[in-house]
């Protein structure tokens, strides 16, 4: 799917014109699916990756490619898209509680990957929710139980794209059963620490 995304760049451009249809789904869909919107093309839009995935299952068919009729170009359609497209980009800001050794290592890890803080979260859980292998090793953490609670805790703030906090309520609810993101943004810089031979 990469690869053809990036083989029809031109295909995903905006013309001006775009025709709203509304998808819907259940929450761990969505958030599977902003994941696979990360990896193809970025930027975590669903409108880009139902328009992948419409246009790569089409070119597989081989059917021939259907006449349409051309769209109305008005500026006041262009303008309520370019609308809908912003709400897209909206924030959540989040909390999470850190203990000393979870905030020693995410500052070593930050240094490490040379990105702030934020992105290298918001990185950790894109990642873990789209590799196979890294979910699996996330549910067989086998230190959970000492990461619900934990002590001299410290609050800190990151503002997370919503498709970001989405799967982040996904890995949650397939790793550890309940809706814990501090414990589990604690697990994902322990492994990631693991990989680096931090600890």
């Amino acid at each position: 799917l990469r690869a053809f995304y990036q083989k029809n760049a031109d295909m995903w451009s905006d013309t001006g014109y775009r025709q709203i249809i509304r998808v819907e789904s259940d929450p761990d869909t969505i958030a599977l699916a902003s994941a696979l919107a990360f990896r193809i093309c970025g930027t975590g839009s669903m409108s880009e990756l139902c328009q992948i995935l419409i246009n790569y299952q089409f070119e597989k068919s081989g059917l021939p490619a259907p006449k349409t009729a051309p769209g109305k170009r008005t500026r006041k359609r262009a303008a309520k898209i370019v609308k809908r497209r912003n709400s897209e980009d909206t924030h959540v800001r989040t909390s999470f509680t850190f203990d000393t050794e979870s905030e020693d290592l995410l500052r070593e890890l930050v240094a490490l990957r040379q990105k702030k803080a934020g992105e290298l979260v918001s990185d950790l859980i894109v990642t873990h929710t789209s590799s196979g292998v890294k979910l699996k090793r996330l549910i067989n953490y086998p230190e959970w139980n000492q990461q619900t609670s934990v002590r001299n805790t410290k609050v800190k703030r990151f503002n997370l794209q919503k498709p970001v906090d989405g799967m982040l309520d996904l890995l949650c609810r397939r790793a550890a059963g309940g809706i814990n993101k501090s414990a589990m943004i604690r697990v994902l810089i322990k492994l990631c620490a693991q990989e680096h031979g931090l600890i």
